[in-house]
């Protein structure tokens, strides 16, 4: 099959900082000590920056819309994406997010203050069209990060789709408990195209414990024609739209490195529906775009001729 790129632009909006990757730890060290770990790896990060890496990657129109520090890091950091001469500057200290990986694969992340709270509407709205020209998606990521653009994100989402965008949400997890913030993110869902989250999310956004519960209530949330796209881990992916229930399997993978695979999968599964391809060819990309990464340290991403060869040959086994 050829398919040719799409023209239409993804437009990727949240935070974009330093992910210092260390591990594995299995346990927490006594107070006052100092203990090593095998392996650290320091690269840009943030669900932005790891999206658009991947919409880089990929070779698509993407525009990635974001604030920096003016510290070193911060002229470091945008110095690896094209047009972020827009990007606004700030007097706070670049954000860095330390993960700590586990032996199971799991990870635990500390993130510091610093330039990502201070990424305002106006920042966002300046770096975008006054009117999408075909219904551009964008991406709206680390929402719970973003600290001042999360008090304004009704007012975003709906200035959003006046412009004609489609909407994509990959809200994260809310370092500040999901009670409070529940009701916040149920306002925004039915002004949402995309809603993507991994599993663990979608139980504790719905408050179900089951996830066929889950994903009921989720969707009347949603708007019709909406997507709820449901991370899974190894066991691949899922999404639910108009009452019909699309699943992919993963990849058989042997693990290296799992951060930002969610915000890698964000990247294939948008891409792929820019291109007006089928729900089913969108998870295809999405997974084989995240499996292939999270096999590889240092990270590597699968270019567009690699993701498309790698889906038609059936040869998706990684690492």
């Amino acid at each position: 099959m050829s398919e040719k790129p799409q023209s239409n632009t993804l437009y990727i909006v949240g935070n974009v900082n330093i992910d210092l990757i260390m591990g594995p730890l299995d346990s927490w060290p006594q107070r006052g000590t100092e203990a090593l770990l095998a392996s650290n790896t320091w690269r840009v990060g943030g669900s932005a920056g790891n999206s658009a890496l991947a919409a880089h990657a990929l070779g698509i129109n993407y525009r990635l819309i974001a604030n920096k520090s003016g510290d070193v890091f911060g002229n470091w950091l945008a110095g690896h994406f094209s047009n972020t001469q827009n990007w606004t500057t700030t007097a706070q200290p670049t954000s860095v997010t330390v993960g700590i990986t586990h032996s199971d694969n799991e990870r635990t992340f500390f993130t510091g203050p610093g330039n990502v709270e201070q990424l305002s509407i106006d920042d966002v709205l300046s770096q975008l069209p006054e009117h999408s020209q075909n219904q551009e998606i964008v991406l709206l990521s680390g929402a719970f990060l973003t600290l001042e653009l999360l008090g304004q994100y009704q007012q975003l989402i709906q200035t959003l789709k006046k412009r004609q965008f489609k909407v994509a949400l990959d809200c994260g997890w809310p370092p500040q408990g999901w009670q409070s913030l529940r009701p916040v993110v149920q306002k925004w869902l039915p002004w949402i195209d995309f809603l993507l989250l991994n599993e663990l999310e979608v139980l504790e956004l719905s408050a179900q414990e089951n996830l066929e519960h889950a994903t009921q209530t989720l969707s009347s949330w949603l708007a019709q024609h909406a997507h709820l796209v449901i991370k899974q881990g190894a066991k691949g992916a899922s999404c639910y739209c108009d009452d019909t229930l699309y699943q992919c399997k993963a990849s058989k993978v042997k693990v290296a490195d799992t951060v930002g695979a969610g915000d890698i999968f964000n990247a294939g599964y948008l891409a792929s529906m820019s291109e007006s391809h089928s729900i089913d060819r969108a998870l295809q990309w999405a997974i084989t775009l995240a499996s292939s990464a999270i096999a590889t340290q240092p990270r590597q991403i699968l270019n567009r001729s690699q993701l498309i060869s790698g889906i038609e040959s059936g040869d998706m086994t990684y690492g």
